[in-house]
């Protein structure tokens, strides 16, 4: 477990949290249940002082023994009910912080085998394809395997982010882009105009071979997929590529010298420059590395206050409805703790009542919908439609606006562009955006999606669990209450 543990909590003070509807309720039904034995003790007592000799017959008597074990027993349940209601609950400390370091490259949850098989590959195979599914994390793995690289001088690694743009020419100016940044600054001047003559410089200058490393090739695949994709749906040949495009040629041409390492990575393999490269398979998160991260680190680190009254159960229900053969997507299991840390309370009941991960995806959506409409100048419900028709399977139709709406929400990883067919179509990201897809724009009210949440789980409960799923009492007054309130005012 590679997850370094920032120092933003160290120094924040403990601030009071506020007591919710539910837990007044709770308060006050412990309160009177205290009243109620109290009256009932006085009264008790009353009795036995007027005629101590009936003290047996008080006392022993069968419907005494049964009102006063009774009110003893409802005495302790008040006392319990009050002690719960006034622990404030689970709460993130700083959740700006705590999602900065959800997204941060330093949070690899379950990646140092990963990490260290990754970097032996790049040193011994000059070309490596890195394939992975969506989200499943190769952009922080080569973050990190970058800095790692950085530090021990094995290879001088040069980053280029994206390749899109023109089929020749935007690959070869993004790659030297970078390998200026490489050179110090010192170096940075008379540089040789053509490519390879400035890979051999950095070279030169940084004493290491550079590893080019061409992150996100899938968009670049996708905007010029009749030259790279065949007609089965397959990466073209080395031969058919490098007589297409000369920067790849040159790629080509130095990694067959020996003069570079080059590292791809996309979800389905690129083509393979020489008879040598080596794919190195990238997989989703085991269930034991994302429990650990989300029961333990929080209270370990602090960044979680009070991770017993609430975030366990919560992360327990999270890890539940994410997990997908026992394994997890990191880009699902990032965005929905990322949505989880917005919640009024972190408990599971606050979770299920927010409607759960498609109530989680559908709160991000909306949110980035409203964004991106407004940035964009587009109908809010123009959008929405289009992307609950994506959703559908459907491919919309999109004026020039929305078109820029659908590239911004995929660069937001909400939507994600595919090859079918040899056409380019709209699909969402992953199934957590799928799942909130249809709801989007929803009004339901809060204490609606109560009732919702236990009805369903009412309904699959059997035997004893039936009883136990029944709406609990506090929850009925604050949905009593909530009803009640429109009508008297």
């Amino acid at each position: 477990m590679d997850v370094q543990a920032s120092g933003y909590h160290e120094h924040l003070p403990e601030s009071k949290e506020p007591i919710t509807t539910e837990s007044r309720v709770t308060i006050a039904g412990g309160v009177a249940g205290a009243m109620v034995f109290a009256i009932a003790f006085i009264t008790s007592m009353t009795r036995v002082l007027e005629d101590a000799t009936k003290l047996h017959d008080v006392f022993l008597s069968t419907p005494n023994v049964i009102l006063l074990a009774f009110f003893g027993f409802l005495f302790a349940a008040s006392v319990i009910m009050t002690r719960r209601a006034l622990r404030a609950p689970s709460r993130i400390r700083d959740p700006e912080a705590f999602q900065a370091r959800l997204s941060s490259s330093e949070t690899l949850i379950g990646r140092d085998a990963d990490l260290r098989e990754l970097e032996t590959a790049c040193i011994d195979h000059h070309e490596v394809h890195l394939v992975g599914e969506d989200g499943v994390g190769k952009t922080s793995l080569i973050q990190a395997l970058v800095a790692r690289l950085k530090a021990r001088g094995r290879l001088t690694p040069v980053y280029v982010g994206t390749l899109s743009g023109d089929f020749i020419k935007a690959p070869a100016d993004r790659l030297r882009e970078q390998l200026r940044h490489v050179l110090p600054l010192d170096d940075r001047h008379n540089l040789p105009d053509d490519t390879r003559s400035l890979i051999l410089k950095v070279r030169d200058v940084t004493g290491a071979t550079p590893l080019l490393i061409f992150d996100h090739v899938d968009a670049y695949t996708l905007e010029h997929h009749q030259r790279l994709v065949d007609a089965n749906g397959d990466p073209v040949s080395p031969q058919r590529l490098t007589a297409d495009n000369s920067f790849w040629a040159m790629i080509e041409s130095q990694l067959s010298d020996r003069e570079i390492h080059v590292m791809f990575a996309s979800c389905s393999p690129f083509t393979r420059l020489t008879s040598e490269a080596f794919e190195f398979s990238l997989h989703r998160l085991t269930l034991d590395d994302v429990t650990f991260f989300l029961r333990n680190r929080p209270a370990e680190d602090g960044s979680v206050a009070g991770a017993d009254r609430g975030w366990i159960d919560l992360a327990e229900t999270v890890i539940r409805d994410l997990a997908d053969d026992e394994r997890i997507v990191p880009r699902q299991f990032i965005n929905a703790l990322s949505e989880v840390a917005r919640l009024p309370r972190l408990t599971a009941g606050e979770y299920e009542i927010s409607g759960g991960l498609r109530g989680l995806a559908a709160k991000m959506i909306d949110r980035e919908i409203n964004e991106t409409a407004r940035t964009r100048h587009v109908d809010v419900a123009a959008l929405r439609q289009a992307i609950r028709a994506v959703g559908a399977g459907q491919q919309p139709a999109l004026d020039a606006g929305l078109a820029s709406a659908f590239a911004d929400l995929e660069r937001a990883g909400l939507l994600a562009r595919t090859l079918a067919n040899g056409r380019v179509s709209w699909r969402p990201v992953d199934s957590f955006v799928e799942a909130g897809i249809d709801q989007i724009g929803a009004s339901l009210h809060r204490w609606g999606r109560v009732l919702e949440t236990h009805s369903a789980r009412h309904g699959r409960a059997r035997g004893l669990g039936w009883w136990t799923s029944l709406l609990p009492v506090s929850a009925q007054i604050v949905l009593a209450g909530a009803r009640l309130r429109p009508r008297l005012q």
